[in-house]
């Protein structure tokens, strides 16, 4: 995508999983493009003024000769001396907003096309702060429109997606792709290659971890603590994480919602709206029990989410 942004007039939304290799995709694109790259990689602080400042520190003079820090800590500490209302936790940002703007127009008129800006970890942002991740929406939509800044948000899956649909901000958005599990056969192989013996590896793959990156990862560094009983400690560990966040929010474990969502697997969110209401499929997005997909459906989280529902259930009629 950095490699032929011929699309200018909308902004991006890369979406994955904790761990599937988000940035890490990112990274190595940034890394064989050619010189000027006319691209910022900025990992989120969660605090308004942190982000501006943070932020400006990565402009450096290949995309406008200028030191955007010194600019804004001079500009927000004037305007705390006139006292101007202004001065606020998002004063830093609105003086960004503008530089950036003049740093954009620079770097297009100099090298004719646009900057590239991506924003990883917005999660952090969007829980902390709504307002201010609003802001850097509607900022993104802007310099679509205007077609000389073009802004890239990498965020895992639930939280942010939830709210930029929900704001005509929306409008302007594009999401190019979704970064996802690999496959149960990779997966085994990570595994053994790992040091997982096969027997292991394969029970807990379809079990348990699927091809998500981050469980696979979990179990292997168990594997090199305490290789004894590894499937039933593995599942033992997550099982207690999922039954800690089920707490959180007040559902039965055996809902027909959860009975429903072992049959077919994944289900249209108007359909489940019609067993569950949506603000409960909201919270249960966003403690990791279901995931939303972009096709307007959703499922459990994870394998072992599945695994968890499943046996819960099947243990409740037996009895």
């Amino acid at each position: 995508m950095l490699n032929n942004l011929t699309q200018i007039n909308w902004y991006y939304l890369i979406v994955g999983e904790h761990g599937t290799g988000k940035t890490t995709l990112v990274q190595t694109t940034i890394l064989n493009l050619q010189v000027p790259k006319g691209v910022v990689h900025f990992e989120c602080p969660s605090n308004a003024k942190e982000f501006a400042i943070n932020l400006a520190k990565h402009l450096n003079c290949e995309l406008y000769p200028h030191n955007l820090r010194d600019i804004i800590v001079q500009s927000t500490t004037n305007a705390a001396r006139r006292g101007q209302e202004d001065h606020s936790e998002y004063s830093s940002f609105n003086i960004l907003r503008m530089q950036l703007r003049k740093a954009a127009k620079y770097y297009q008129e100099k090298y004719g096309r646009p900057m590239v800006l991506i924003l990883d970890q917005v999660d952090r942002i969007a829980k902390k702060d709504h307002e201010f991740f609003g802001m850097l929406q509607d900022f993104a939509k802007d310099c679509a429109d205007g077609g000389y800044l073009v802004i890239i948000f990498i965020a895992s899956e639930g939280l942010v997606p939830q709210m930029m649909k929900s704001r005509s901000a929306w409008s302007r958005a594009m999401i190019p792709f979704e970064v996802g599990d690999i496959s149960d056969e990779d997966a085994v192989k990570f595994l053994q290659n790992s040091g997982v013996d096969q027997k292991n590896a394969e029970v807990s793959v379809k079990y348990l971890a699927g091809g998500r990156f981050t469980l696979l990862t979990e179990l292997r560094a168990l594997n090199q603590v305490n290789s004894k009983n590894l499937f039933e400690e593995f599942k033992k560990r997550l099982f207690s994480q999922i039954k800690m966040n089920l707490r959180m929010v007040e559902i039965p474990k055996n809902h027909e919602f959860f009975i429903k969502l072992i049959e077919v697997g994944r289900i249209d969110i108007e359909q489940a709206e019609t067993i569950i209401p949506i603000s409960m499929i909201h919270k249960l997005v966003e403690i990791n029990i279901l995931k939303e997909h972009q096709d307007d459906t959703v499922s459990f989280h994870s394998r072992c989410v599945e695994t968890y529902f499943k046996e819960v259930i099947l243990s409740n009629a037996a009895i």
